[in-house]
């Protein structure tokens, strides 16, 4: 029996590309270490206290090169693994790992679009981010099968207002009806080749 949901599959967010962290960070480091060098040289005397500028600059300039470091970070940190039997979404600096047995609600449609899942560990929020079609369908599909129907909150909301704006698909009412309609050749993971 072949499974494709027993594997572990993982989902990259990548909010930003990467080389807005990199050109960043290469842009406040020269802007800094410029700036600290003609404050330190003074050569037409235009600072009359260099060191506390040169402190300024040190501050401002670390922070934004660490912020651009975040991003990096981010590119490569930030996702979400799915197994059969858990969910873990990974940030910069941690995780967290629900069990789908554990999960006590499922709230499908919020103010910002992120999928909440509530277990006795706390929430985890799913954002959509720059996933593809294709992956939220599938994250959907997943999620909609995994979670004990009486423990899903908004999905009507949720279809009315969320999938339209992945493409404007029409109104179903079942996600493996969604997942087939946005991509044909992953109909074959919400249905078994005999039915």
């Amino acid at each position: 029996m072949n499974d494709d949901r027993s594997a572990e599959r993982t989902y990259y967010f990548r909010y930003n590309p990467l080389y807005l962290g990199v050109l960043s960070g290469i842009f406040w480091f020269l802007l800094g270490t410029a700036s600290v060098l003609v404050a330190y040289l003074n050569p037409d005397g235009a600072f009359k206290n260099p060191q506390k500028f040169i402190l300024f600059c040190t501050t401002s300039y670390s922070v934004m090169i660490l912020l651009s470091i975040w991003l990096v970070l981010s590119y490569y940190r930030e996702r979400l693994v799915i197994t059969d039997s858990t969910i873990t979404l990974h940030g910069v600096f941690r995780k967290k790992t629900f069990f789908l047995s554990d999960i006590t609600r499922l709230i499908w449609f919020t103010r910002f679009g992120k999928i909440i899942l509530e277990s006795p560990q706390g929430q985890m929020k799913l954002s959509q981010g720059k996933l593809t079609d294709f992956e939220r369908a599938e994250i959907v599909a997943f999620l909609y099968d995994s979670v004990d129907q009486k423990l899903q909150v908004d999905w009507s909301k949720f279809i009315k207002k969320c999938v339209p704006i992945w493409g404007g698909y029409e109104l179903l009412t079942h996600p493996s009806l969604f997942v087939a309609c946005v991509i044909p050749d992953i109909h074959t993971y919400t249905q078994s080749p005999e039915g």
